[in-house]
């Protein structure tokens, strides 16, 4: 590949990664600064006191507006150039669901979320041109995840607070896909869990389920770096509902954490195929797997059986 293609190739993956992330402009604002970040200008909207910034999600045009997305809020407040202190400032964001009539109007806002956000930040070499002998603060960031665009957030000062410049980016969240289901390095039997997800529906199975008891730890061989992910589910007719299980992981030997879930019931109506063992709902953590290869063990801290699932995505 010459070296001409492969800058063809970098300015679309960087392209890509723009088209993403979107900047959100307030709907009942024009009031937008300039400020020059690391020689390029950044476009923030100014909020002072007994104003509140409005954007309605739902209308910026995004793709997929069903899907989830995280709203990164970045906010900097007007500094002396030569300050020696940190100023103070924050803001309180809300987010409101949209409560849709028969026309698919918005007929009233329920409110899901309200923070305080607060900052304690130093001087930056952020400016604007237009304000000689001003900086501004280094950034205040905060990473909201929204499952969906039928909203509208509302920013406003917290009491006390100087006038801040706000910028919100919108990106749609990329879920993981797996890319294969691990097996243990010995022989263990695999089990096969069936369920369905509404009464109508006849019942799927899930492969490569493990059982992990007090006497059969299960252990695999992993090449990193790579995420895995292990999802697990009780016998239902060992346990109950008001208990909890655990179970420990060791990377090399090493402890790594006690994992420990509460006992769901599954409502998938789980259990295992070609048997009377019913299964509760699953619960599952990621964990980053490092450089090289590993070994991973897990060991179960019950008197009950879990059956274990391993899957594996790229580290991306």
């Amino acid at each position: 590949m010459t070296l001409i293609q492969l800058f063809k190739l970098l300015n679309i993956f960087l392209l890509l990664n723009i088209v993403l992330a979107t900047d959100i402009k307030p709907d009942n604002s024009k009031n937008l600064v300039k400020i020059k970040v690391d020689g390029k200008n950044r476009t923030y909207y100014h909020l002072k006191k007994g104003e509140t910034l409005e954007y309605n999600l739902s209308s910026k045009n995004l793709d997929n507006p069903n899907s989830k997305y995280s709203l990164k809020i970045i906010s900097r407040a007007m500094i002396a150039s030569n300050s020696n202190s940190n100023k103070v400032f924050g803001v309180e964001v809300s987010v409101f669901d949209h409560i849709l009539d028969e026309n698919k109007n918005i007929a009233k806002y329920d409110l899901v979320d309200s923070r305080t956000l607060m900052y304690d930040k130093a001087v930056s070499d952020a400016i604007n041109e237009a304000k000689p002998g001003w900086n501004y603060t280094k950034a205040g960031f905060w990473f909201e995840e929204l499952d969906g665009l039928n909203k509208t957030v509302k920013i406003s000062l917290i009491d006390g607070s100087p006038s801040v410049e706000l910028k919100l980016i919108a990106e749609e969240i990329i879920l993981r896909k797996s890319e294969s289901e691990l097996k243990p390095i010995t022989i263990n039997e695999e089990y096969l869990v069936a369920y369905k997800e509404s009464s109508e529906e006849e019942y799927k199975k899930s492969d490569n389920w493990f059982l992990l008891n007090s006497e059969n730890p299960l252990q695999y061989k992993i090449k990193g770096p790579k995420i895995i992910r292990f999802i697990s589910r009780v016998n239902l007719n060992e346990s109950n509902l008001s208990e909890q299980y655990n179970f420990d992981l060791r990377e090399d030997g090493r402890f790594v954490s006690k994992y420990t879930y509460e006992v769901v019931q599954s409502g998938a109506n789980a259990f295992i195929d070609n048997s009377d063992i019913v299964v509760s709902g699953y619960k599952s953590s990621f964990y980053n797997v490092p450089k090289g290869i590993h070994y991973y063990t897990f060991f179960n801290n019950n008197d009950g059986s879990i059956y274990l699932k391993i899957e594996e995505y790229d580290n991306k």
